[in-house]
This record gives structure tokens, C-alpha cells and sequence, in this order.
């Protein structure tokens, strides 16, 4: 919706506006506790909070989470030396994301609603392998069990 909200109506401004901490990950995972709280904070800082401002703190805070996973996304495909970025799930359907990750595959958006297509291939990369190993959970199906 924030995504749709800041294509249409939102300017290079509103996604200026406020300047938000990007997240400084460790490892390749991190937090957006920071700027959550610095969202709120602007927010009340703002309030009453005009429609305009409403947009602009919607642009700003998108682009922050943004650009935060764009740059842990490159790079860790430099740390593991790899030679294509799959994005899926629901974030792949962000039209910005796509526009600032041009290297990247992308689903259609219609696909990006679950992670069922890095399951799936994180499965078949494992099955390339030979890493798939059977489960040890061999019961069967029970009919009308009680």
C-alpha cells in the first residue's frame, strides 16, 4: 500500500524529506527498531501531521528500509561471490525495490506473495548437491485418527 501510496503521489522530496538512520546490520541481519522509533518520533514531532507530511514520512522511511536491504543484499552476493540475486516473497512486489535493484530477478508481482519460490529453489539448488536427505519421520498418513 506505502509502496502504490508513494509511486502515485509521492515526489523525489517526499522520499528526502526526512532523513531516517539506515540500519547497520551485522552479518547480514539486522533490526528496524531504529527506525521505527525514529518514525514515531517524527511523527510526533510533525503532529498534527499534515497529509503532505504523512507521505513525505512514508517515502523517507521506505527508502531508508530500502536502501538498507539493497546494500546488504550486494553485499552479500560479493561475500558468497554469487553470480544472480532472487528476490521473492511479498518485498519483491515493491516497485522501488525493483527500480534500485535492476541486477536482481523478480518474480511477476503476482508470485511475490510468499516465499514458496526460495523454498522451492533452495531446494532444488540442495537437490543439485545431493544435499536432500530423507526425514527420518516415516509415519504414514492415519485415517480418521482420534
Amino acid at each position: 500500500i506505502i509502496d502504490l501510496w508513494v509511486k502515485k503521489e509521492g515526489t523525489e522530496a517526499h522520499r528526502t524529506r526526512f532523513d531516517f538512520p539506515r540500519a547497520k546490520p551485522k552479518e547480514f541481519t539486522f533490526s528496524f527498531s531504529g527506525l521505527k522509533t525514529a518514525v514515531s518520533l517524527q511523527i510526533r514531532k510533525v503532529s498534527p501531521i499534515s497529509e503532505d507530511n504523512r507521505l513525505g514520512i512514508a517515502a523517507s522511511a521506505q527508502e531508508a528500509i530500502l536502501d538498507a536491504l539493497v546494500k546488504q543484499t550486494r553485499e552479500a552476493s560479493d561475500a558468497m561471490n554469487a553470480n544472480q540475486i532472487i528476490v521473492t516473497g511479498g518485498v519483491a512486489c515493491n516497485s522501488r525495490l525493483r527500480d534500485k535493484l535492476p541486477e536482481a530477478y523478480f518474480p511477476p508481482p503476482r508470485h511475490c506473495t510468499d516465499n514458496a519460490a526460495m523454498v522451492a529453489m533452495l531446494s532444488a539448488l540442495y537437490e543439485r548437491e545431493q544435499k536432500l536427505v530423507p526425514s527420518p519421520w516415516t509415519t504414514s498418513a492415519i485415517p480418521y485418527l482420534e
